[in-house]
């Protein structure tokens, strides 16, 4: 049973994962079908600010309803916003299928690290983080790879249904390997950190506006908001520490540095992941 319970939290992670990248290999072929083309990165926008928000509220949830329970809803609300995008007849059906894959995905991701204390003994512990920080080497692989054959079968919404049929066998397995919890209450601690992800939100919501404006000034001024946005999330942070540490992007401490060099290499890397998968098929016909 204990195998069972870590394949569960496993696959919770690399369900996540693996589905951002496979996502953005058959978005071209959906883009083909639907057009809307200047949307595309809403897709990614829309699943990583929803994760974002529902890691947030993993404690939350937990401390109300427990993590088994969690943790199953989680799996089922990732199945429906994969079914969303299977039925998809348009880019804004595509993109709310993302937002609701991204909250039940970003539940998913930190619940599996938190069931690593109630469900496994603490012998199991550090073989049980190093394993599910694997699984991102893992999704990094095959995220692609099997998002690469549906699209070459001419079948990216066989891709969201295999996703969604997956989802829901996690959520069933996770019924039957995880133990009953009890909600455990955290008095005293902040509930939800609405404020910063609302600002966060705005932040992401503001760049995605600005993708698409044809006003030049009005595009600048879109991105100045959401550097704004940004940087009172962070003043907030610097004092009351919800959703960061305190010293995050501090230039004066080791961990702020380490998480400025996190965010370079992000920048530096994550475009291919959006436009890789679109230039290779419409300019190489791949």
């Amino acid at each position: 049973m204990m195998t069972l319970r870590m394949l569960v939290l496993l696959s919770g992670i690399l369900l996540y994962a693996m589905n951002a990248l496979l996502a953005a290999t058959v978005a071209p072929s959906a883009i083909r079908e639907f057009g809307g083309i200047a949307y595309i990165t809403w897709l990614t926008a829309a699943y990583l600010a929803s994760s974002i928000a529902a890691a947030s509220a993993g404690g939350v949830l937990t401390a109300r309803i427990g993590a088994r329970q969690a943790f199953i809803a989680a799996g089922v609300v990732f199945g429906a916003g994969a079914l969303t995008c299977a039925s998809a007849t348009g880019m804004a059906q595509m993109i709310v299928g993302r937002f609701i894959q991204g909250a039940g995905g970003g539940l998913l991701s930190s619940l599996s690290y938190v069931l690593v204390r109630s469900s496994l003994p603490q012998s199991q512990w550090a073989r049980a983080f190093a394993a599910i920080s694997g699984m991102w080497g893992v999704a990094v692989l095959f995220g692609p790879l099997i998002g690469g054959l549906f699209a070459n079968a001419g079948s990216w919404r066989n891709a969201f249904l295999a996703v969604a049929v997956a989802a829901i066998a996690l959520a069933i397995t996770a019924a039957r390997a995880l133990e009953h919890d009890r909600p455990v209450p955290q008095p005293g601690r902040a509930a939800f950190p609405i404020g910063q992800l609302s600002l966060m939100g705005f932040s992401i919501a503001a760049i995605c506006v600005a993708q698409v404006c044809e006003h030049s000034a009005l595009k600048g001024a879109l991105i100045l908001l959401a550097v704004m946005a940004l940087c009172m999330v962070l003043r907030h942070n610097r004092r009351a520490g919800a959703l960061f540490p305190t010293d995050a992007f501090s230039l004066r401490s080791a961990l702020g540095v380490a998480l400025w060099m996190a965010l370079l290499l992000s920048i530096a890397n994550d475009p291919f992941s959006i436009y890789g998968p679109l230039f290779l098929q419409e300019l190489h016909g791949l």
